[in-house]
């Protein structure tokens, strides 16, 4: 009798193998740095960011090397408030809300070379486009502005009005010397659409609202403390940015934890975004770029005895 050993496979949590693989930025204005990057989001090819302090988008391949960027000033001062940054990865734009003028501003992904139109949205924060880059999804106060690609015009609203209870968050001195503005609002500001689903980061309310696109006015409420950021996978599961505890957190539909948050490394973050399973988190706090992938299977070898006769 032989006596072999063989794996039986075993299916683990989804999530659970996250491991940082890349970081990069720092502090300061020159290529390659960051002054509160607040919002970031990929395509196939490259990473785009706005770094919200500089009033500046930056682009990156996916290694982290810088390969353009756009400073926007009017009179030799900054005209850009870079609040939120969308790729649109049919269409070949890239959106950026700029809250101060109130407009969405439209760039080409290739070049950054900006169209002269711009789609007008009030007190405009947080922004992303539906993967098949039908509709733009805008924040505007409490309400979420739906716009049309083809036509660039506003075709419904959603209103953002979850009846629950507040909770005050701890503020965390930061470790740079200076300190951004106060966030004009805490709604709204993080925007996530996946094919069925839209979901709003509200740190006022402290909790992410999940829409139903289909019909709006089913939602459902997720308790997080002080979301800022928010992305959708397409199972509905729900990767958090905490911005004051400085961690990112995953929920499964029901609101339970998928595996641990990832705490390690991270301040502040701002923004999250998930791409072909790779987690991308603007770590605002600390002016970098952290990068998150699968760096196992999601199996897991358990020992299984099998006895085989020898028939010589």
């Amino acid at each position: 009798m032989l006596l072999f050993c063989f794996p039986q496979l075993e299916h683990s949590g989804k999530y659970e193998h996250l491991r940082e693989v890349l970081t990069f930025g720092r502090y300061g204005d020159g290529p390659n740095d960051f002054c509160y990057p607040g919002s970031i989001d990929v395509n196939q090819d490259a990473i785009f960011v706005a770094d919200w302090q500089n009033a500046r988008l930056q682009k990156f391949d996916k290694c982290g090397q810088f390969l353009d960027g756009v400073v926007f000033k009017v009179d030799g001062r900054d005209a850009l408030d870079p609040y939120s940054v969308a790729v649109d990865k049919v269409g070949g734009s890239l959106y950026v809300a700029d809250h101060k003028a109130s407009q969405i501003r439209i760039f080409h992904q290739d070049t950054l070379a900006e169209d002269p139109e711009k789609i007008f949205v009030p007190n405009v924060t947080g922004i992303a486009i539906h993967p098949r880059g039908e509709f733009l999804y805008a924040s505007s106060g409490s309400d979420i502005w739906i716009i049309s690609l083809a036509t660039r015009q506003r075709e419904k609203v959603i209103a953002c009005s979850p009846k629950i209870q507040a909770n005050s968050a701890p503020i965390q001195n930061h470790v740079r010397p200076t300190s951004p503005p106060a966030t004009p609002s805490a709604r709204g500001i993080g925007i996530a659409v996946n094919s069925r689903s839209v979901a709003v980061a509200d740190s006022k309310q402290n909790c992410v609202m999940v829409f139903s696109q289909s019909d709006p006015s089913q939602h459902r409420l997720y308790e997080a403390d002080s979301p800022r950021g928010v992305t959708l996978d397409e199972d509905g599961n729900l990767i958090v940015a905490e911005k004051e505890k400085g961690r990112i957190i995953f929920l499964d539909q029901k609101g339970r934890p998928l595996r641990d948050p990832i705490h390690i490394g991270i301040e502040k973050p701002w923004s999250v975004v998930l791409w072909d399973d790779v987690l991308y988190v603007a770590n605002t706090g600390r002016d970098r770029i952290t990068v998150y992938k699968e760096t196992l299977p999601l199996i897991k070898a358990r020992k299984q005895y099998i006895t085989v006769a020898d028939r010589k």
